[in-house]
């Protein structure tokens, strides 16, 4: 989330949504459309799915399906589908592992779109403070209290967060240059708040990689 989406406020869409009447069936999705779908369907916390007679771990902010699922989903092509997703994979707004009758997506900083708690105030005039109980992963709760245990859990789920997204440039960077990356981006501020990567005014994984690669390890931006 960059600082014009803080400026720009937000809104809390839930999965329900699928189940409106204004919700696209059964007829061509738009781009817009697609990507919103993708959001929608991510998961939300880590899950084993099975497959083919086979458990799959599915991390928080991935999708399983195929490119023959979108395609009969968004009534769209399999090149066109093909080639949308490519174009997110370029614009570092996904990543994608295919393999021979599935496909993981993983949304890059997801926790950006699907944060559940978060210190900062907020100037949103479209956002209530509610009582009601919830199930839903997009529910965003205002503290103004920190609890320091909680604090370091999140922390911690941060830095795995953080490896877990790693893991997927092992072919293109390697592992000694993706571990010191990791340490360096990795380590919590003096209050144990946030890790470093955290306090970024922007971040895209596979953009930073690349300047640090390009700085051969030495220079950190």
């Amino acid at each position: 989330m960059n600082m014009e989406n803080k400026k720009t406020g937000y809104i809390l869409i839930y999965r329900s949504i699928f189940e409106t009447g204004l919700y696209p069936k059964k007829r061509k999705f738009t781009e817009f459309e697609a990507w919103m779908d993708l959001l929608l369907r991510t998961n939300y916390k880590n899950n084993k799915l099975l497959f083919d007679m086979k458990f799959i771990d599915v991390l928080r902010g991935q999708l399983l399906t195929s490119e023959l699922k979108l395609s009969t989903r968004w009534m769209w092509s399999r090149d066109k589908v093909r080639s949308f997703l490519k174009l997110l994979q370029n614009d570092a707004m996904i990543t994608k592992e295919s393999f021979n009758k599935y496909t993981i997506i993983t949304i890059c900083n997801y926790d950006n779109y699907q944060n559940i708690t978060t210190t900062e105030p907020t100037t949103e005039p479209t956002t209530e403070p509610t009582t009601e109980p919830t199930t839903e992963p997009t529910q965003i709760i205002k503290v103004k209290k920190v609890n320091k245990k909680k604090v370091i859990i999140n922390i911690e789920q941060a830095q795995e967060n953080l490896k877990k997204e790693l893991e997927h440039f092992i072919p293109t960077y390697g592992k000694e240059m993706l571990n010191a990356f990791y340490i360096y981006w990795s380590e919590a501020n003096t209050e144990k708040t946030k890790c470093k990567y955290q306090m970024q005014a922007t971040w895209e994984t596979n953009k930073r990689l690349a300047t640090w690669n390009r700085n051969n390890f030495n220079k950190k931006d």
